[in-house]
C-alpha cells in the first residue's frame, strides 16, 4: 500500500489464507466469477472459484497486515465473520463485497482486463494524485477536523503542481494530458503528514551498526 506505483492483481483461481491476505494492500484486484456480478473495490477476479481466510482451521493469527486492511475492505461485520468461520466463498459472497472492482465472466478475462485498466491509468491518471489519494485513505487522522488539517493544505499545493497545471492546458487544447509529477521531486509540502514508523528488528538494528530498535 505505500508503492509509489498502483499494484493490480488478477486472480486466476482459489486464493486462500496468505494468498489472500498479502494481495490485501494492492489497489486493485480483478477476479472471474460464476454470476455476473456488480463491480466490487479495485480487484479483478473469476466467478468461477472460491477465496478465503483459513486461519481460525490452522490455530494462527492474522498476517500482512491483514487485521488493518480486511476490515475497511469488507466492514468489521463480514470479516469477523470470514475469520471466525474460516471458510472458502464464491467471489460474488456478500461476505467478500468489497474485495473486487470487478467479476469477470471468464477465466480467460481477468489478465487482459487487468492490463487494459493499467494501460488506461498510465495513460489518463497523475500517478502522484494517486499515490497521495491512497494515502490519504490509509493515513487518514480519524476525524473530519483531522482530516481538513491534512487534506486541505495538500489541496493547496496541488492546484498549483505541475500535473493540474497540464490538466488545465490539456483541457483547453483539447488533448490529452501528460503527467509528469514524481513525488519525490514534486510531492506537496505537506506530504508526508504521518510519523514512519520503522519495521527493523533488534537483530536487522545491529548487523547495521546499531543497537537500539526503532520497532
Amino acid at each position: 500500500y505505500n508503492c509509489y506505483g498502483l499494484v493490480i492483481v488478477a486472480y486466476n483461481g482459489l486464493s486462500v489464507g496468505i494468498g489472500m491476505t498479502s494481495t490485501l494492500a494492492a489497489s486493485i484486484r480483478y477476479m472471474f466469477s460464476e454470476t455476473n456480478s456488480a463491480a466490487r473495490e479495485l480487484t479483478i477476479a473469476p466467478h468461477k472459484t472460491e477465496f478465503g481466510f483459513p486461519l481460525s482451521r490452522i490455530g494462527i493469527t492474522m498476517e500482512s497486515c491483514s487485521s488493518l486492511f480486511l476490515p475497511r475492505m469488507v466492514g468489521y461485520s463480514n470479516a469477523t465473520y470470514l475469520l471466525s468461520t474460516g471458510k472458502t466463498y464464491p467471489a460474488e459472497s456478500a461476505v467478500l463485497h468489497g474485495l473486487f472492482a470487478e467479476l469477470m465472466p471468464e477465466q480467460k478475462d481477468v489478465l487482459p482486463r487487468a492490463i487494459e485498466l493499467a494501460q488506461d491509468i498510465l495513460t489518463n491518471v497523475s500517478l502522484m494524485a494517486v499515490h497521495i489519494n491512497r494515502q490519504l485513505m490509509w493515513r487518514n487522522p480519524g476525524s473530519a477536523e483531522g482530516t481538513h488539517l491534512v487534506d486541505s493544505p495538500l489541496l493547496y499545493d496541488m492546484f498549483g503542481g505541475k500535473d493540474h497545471l497540464e490538466f488545465k492546458k490539456a483541457f483547453f487544447s483539447k488533448r490529452k494530458p501528460a503527467f509528469n509529477d514524481v513525488l519525490s521531486r514534486d510531492a506537496p509540502r505537506t506530504c508526508p503528514w504521518w510519523n514512519e514508523l520503522s519495521v527493523q528488528t533488534k537483530s536487522n538494528m545491529k548487523a547495521q551498526g546499531s543497537n537500539t530498535s526503532k520497532l
